[in-house]
C-alpha cells in the first residue's frame, strides 16, 4: 500500500493543479480577447470561456478519482487481498 502521506499528496496535488490552471486561464483569457495571444487552430474564445466555466467541476472529478484510488488501496491493504479494491 502506498504511504498515507503519498496518497494525501496526490489528492492535494490535484487541488493545487486546479488553482494553478484556474490562475493561468484567468490570465490567458484577457490576452486572447486583446488579440495578444492566438488560440490553437479550430478553437475560439468561446471554447476558452466554456473550458474556464467547466474547470472547477472537472477538477472536482479529478480530486474524487484520487480519493477513490486511495480508498481502494486502503481496502486492498486491510483485507490483504490484492484483488479486493471494490468500493
Amino acid at each position: 500500500m502506498p504511504e498515507r502521506r503519498e496518497l494525501m499528496d496526490r489528492i492535494k496535488g490535484a487541488e493545487r493543479e486546479y488553482y494553478a490552471v484556474a490562475h493561468a486561464v484567468a490570465r490567458h483569457r484577457p490576452a486572447v480577447r486583446a488579440g495578444d495571444v492566438v488560440l490553437p487552430p479550430a478553437t475560439s474564445p468561446r471554447d476558452l470561456d466554456a473550458a474556464a466555466d467547466r474547470l472547477e467541476p472537472t477538477y472536482v472529478i479529478r480530486v474524487w478519482a484520487e480519493f477513490e484510488t486511495a480508498l481502494r488501496s486502503y481496502r486492498r491493504h486491510i483485507t490483504g487481498d490484492p484483488e479486493n479494491g471494490e468500493v
